[in-house]
């Protein structure tokens, strides 16, 4: 679904966290790239990180294969466990499970129990990848054009999730639907990228 707030487009999609896949390239590729060559059915892909040198972003477990690796360092992450997901910040006491089949890392936290946070370095409108984390813990899956943090926060909150993550930010930031659709950009290489597998029924936030 699409919505928008002034100039921003932002374009989301309720989805279960099993649905979700962190795929990490041998080096960076063009969104439209990596999501061709995920092996199975997909709907939805955006990029998980941004352009430049191939860093690993985040960590995948399933069928007993590890595809990239990090160190859960202290950057604010998604992390999703069977079919559960949750959003920590580098502040959080927790442990994350000593398993977890997906970590994403982000920029920020923008919405923490329900509250904005405010702690992020406010930034000019760009292209944006977020998370956020419904009340039923349904994930929304959410790229914006001419956003920025306290908009996509406010976004969020409205939706009532209680938690939400900024994954990524900037021009390299896109969004691509199977059937070709595309927001912001999506050409430029980047390191990593969220496979959606399939979407629950789309519903109005507002």
């Amino acid at each position: 679904m699409r919505e928008k707030w002034g100039m921003a487009a932002i374009d989301y999609a309720h989805l279960e966290p099993r649905s979700i896949e962190l795929v990490v390239p041998d080096s960076p590729l063009p969104l439209k790239a990596i999501a061709s060559s995920y092996p199975g059915p997909w709907v939805r892909a955006s990029n998980a990180s941004g352009p430049g040198t191939h860093s690993s972003h985040g960590l995948v477990r399933e069928w007993g294969i590890v595809c990239g690796t990090s160190s859960l360092g202290d950057l604010p992450r998604l992390v999703v466990t069977g079919n559960s997901a949750l959003v920590q910040d580098r502040d959080d006491d927790g442990e994350v499970a000593a398993a977890p089949r997906l970590v994403i890392h982000g920029e920020a936290v923008l919405v923490k129990d329900r509250e904005i946070t405010g702690t992020w370095r406010e930034a000019n409108e760009s292209s944006m990848v977020c998370m956020g984390i419904c009340r039923g813990g349904q994930v929304l899956h959410v790229v914006a054009t001419s956003a920025c943090p306290s908009l996509m926060a406010r976004f969020f909150v409205e939706c009532g999730c209680t938690a939400a993550l900024l994954v990524a930010d900037g021009d390299a930031c896109g969004l691509l639907v199977y059937g070709e659709r595309r927001l912001g950009q999506a050409t430029t290489p980047v390191a990593s990228a969220i496979i959606v597998r399939d979407i629950l029924t789309a519903k109005k936030c507002f």
